[in-house]
């Protein structure tokens, strides 16, 4: 199926790779803020 259709592979891939970097990106950011930082 993947080779039949190679562009539905990268769609699939960059949207793969752009939640996982988003995700990363979110819970380093609110991690260390969390305890650093209280909302006031």
């Amino acid at each position: 199926m993947f080779l039949r259709r190679p562009g539905n592979y990268l769609t699939y891939w960059i949207r793969y790779t752009i939640l996982h970097v988003l995700k990363s990106r979110v819970l380093s950011i609110s991690q260390p803020s969390v305890p650093t930082h209280k909302p006031t």
